[in-house]
């Protein structure tokens, strides 16, 4: 299922690409295997192939645990809430977590994050048992979920599938040209296997500024993109989701 998940979003991540690339040529597409890059795009003449990838924030001073895992724990904690609550065919409800900044900076065992889970569940439960004929609140957990600062419900009267969101407080990097050099490092170091299956090779880095684990405010005209970068790929994109914002990196070859 992880996988499935992650394949949809690494399509919808190519597809904007296509999209916001002016210069982009249609050809026979195929998702790559182990070892290849993530697209292979086969032309009369040659192969394309495009790895795509994300940077993420290293562990600041201090912290405990990497961005990328301490954000994806709590996202999958709102996400097991959600499945909790709807299995007990409740009224469909929009929810908004607000976790504490304290709380993204410790270490909580698996066994804490299901009783999180639950925990979060039942208060939403209890909540819309007792406010039939309210449209939206916010809560204020307290003592019963310290982790949590706050929740914004909104009652949702349509049928369409609505997801419950982990929010959280972070602040964007602008200075990011380190993490997106290791990141494009650690690709150089697959290249050559990439290039095995194909004639030509494409690195594209994907960053959504307002995912805590990653939070680049990439100013397309400043210093982050002025920058030459070390890159053995030919092109190497940098990609931002939100307002779907494409740039291709200045690039020397190692």
């Amino acid at each position: 299922m992880k996988k499935d998940i992650q394949e949809a979003q690494e399509q919808f991540h190519f597809e904007l690409f296509k999209k916001r690339y002016e210069e982009w040529r249609d050809g026979e597409e195929k998702r790559g295997k182990d070892k290849e890059p993530d697209f292979l795009i086969k032309y009369p003449d040659e192969t394309l192939g495009i790895e795509l990838t994300e940077p993420y924030r290293p562990k600041a001073k201090g912290q405990i645990v990497c961005p990328a895992k301490r954000e994806g724990s709590l996202r999958k904690v709102v996400e097991d809430a959600q499945i909790i609550y709807e299995k007990k065919s409740v009224p469909t409800l929009y929810v908004n977590v607000f976790f504490n900044p304290t709380t993204e900076n410790i270490r909580i065992k698996t066994s804490q994050l299901r009783q999180l889970s639950k925990t979060l569940a039942e208060l939403i439960e209890v909540w819309n048992k007792n406010n039939p004929s309210s449209s939206s609140d916010i809560l204020r957990p307290g003592s019963k979920i310290p982790e949590i600062s706050h929740i914004a419900i909104t009652r949702i009267t349509s049928c369409d599938k609505i997801s419950w969101t982990k929010e959280g407080a972070f602040w964007n990097k602008t200075d990011c040209i380190s993490d997106l050099q290791k990141r494009i490092n650690e690709k150089n170091e697959k290249y050559e296997e990439y290039r095995k299956n194909c004639d030509d090779c494409w690195l594209l880095m994907v960053a959504n500024k307002w995912n805590p684990a990653q939070g680049f405010d990439v100013d397309f005209s400043d210093k982050v993109t002025d920058h030459t970068y070390q890159s053995k790929f030919s092109k190497t994109f940098y990609l931002e989701v939100t307002d779907e914002s494409l740039i291709e990196l200045k690039t020397t070859c190692q």
